[in-house]
């Protein structure tokens, strides 16, 4: 369920299911990948990925207007 929860979590925030499931496997017992939990790990990142776009939700998206210049002699 954790494992679950972290790869729905790195999914919603990176927008990538795929790494979410890798990295929820993986974190949780550090260095060893359980493969059981792989599927459902997918699962549940995926479901977190297209559930808003099926509820129809728009995600925050702003567009930075202004780029600092940067220089060495700032």
């Amino acid at each position: 369920m954790v494992i679950c929860g972290i790869s729905a979590g790195f999914a919603s925030v990176f927008g990538t299911p795929i790494a979410g499931s890798i990295f929820g496997v993986e974190v949780l017992f550090i260095g060893a990948i359980m493969y059981d939990v792989l599927l459902p790990s997918f699962i549940a990142g995926s479901l977190r990925i297209k559930s808003p776009r099926r509820l129809a939700s728009r995600t925050f998206l702003e567009p930075v207007s202004v780029l600092p210049a940067f220089s060495e002699h700032s």
